[in-house]
């Protein structure tokens, strides 16, 4: 029982820090743009940005924190966590801010797993929110349904100097083990001038 209440702790602490880190990044680049320009339609569509990315994540992290609380407590419903059906959403909240994303998907579609499908969508999450603070480029996300696995590349340009050191930060080290535990894999390194993230998560996961 102990394990179990740890594991979710973790779980819970790797999803605030997603949603948390990838809200206030889009944030902090939007209320920029909207303070700088000149225009007054761009920065209120700006400030738009801002207060439903705000709203949106707050609902989000009520649904986390919910599960923390005792099932048949009336002080709120959770919320069911996000899946690769928001990927267009994020990269939407992404490309508003400024970021160019591309999404490439490959082979035939297959209904997630819940772990599998949160799992996925939270390392594109991050992945993104790393490129929108060291990159310096489009960034290209692609989706390959395999016989077996889906396979998630995520690669931008970035520097020596400003790329994630790969092994450090609660970022990646929260990717490798959302991988992991799927009994999959992860591996994130500087390719040729980019920064590419790459995960294999099996549609089913590890075999007791």
């Amino acid at each position: 029982r102990r394990l179990a209440v740890a594991e979710e702790r973790v779980r819970i602490a790797r999803d605030l820090h997603d949603a948390a880190g990838h809200a206030i990044n889009v944030i902090t680049v939007r209320a920029g743009a909207a303070r700088l320009r000149q225009d007054p339609e761009r920065s209120q569509a700006a400030l738009e940005t801002i207060e439903e990315i705000a709203r949106q994540t707050a609902a989000e992290i009520d649904g986390i924190v919910g599960s923390l609380r005792d099932p048949g407590s009336s002080s709120g419903t959770a919320h069911g966590p996000l899946g690769l059906a928001s990927l267009d959403t994020l990269v939407a909240q992404h490309t508003s801010a400024g970021l160019d994303v591309g999404v490439s998907r490959y082979g035939l579609p297959q209904t997630l797993e819940h772990a599998t499908d949160q799992a996925a969508y939270r390392i594109v999450q991050e992945a993104l929110t790393n490129a929108a603070r060291h990159g310096t480029g489009a960034v290209q996300v692609e989706l390959a349904f395999g016989a077996t696995a889906l396979e998630l590349t995520i690669s931008n340009p970035a520097p020596d100097e400003a790329a994630p050191k790969p092994g450090c930060g609660h970022g990646l080290i929260g990717m490798r083990e959302r991988a992991t535990l799927l009994g999959g894999s992860f591996d994130a390194a500087r390719v040729n001038g980019a920064f590419r993230v790459s995960a294999c998560l099996p549609y089913r996961g590890p075999t007791p």
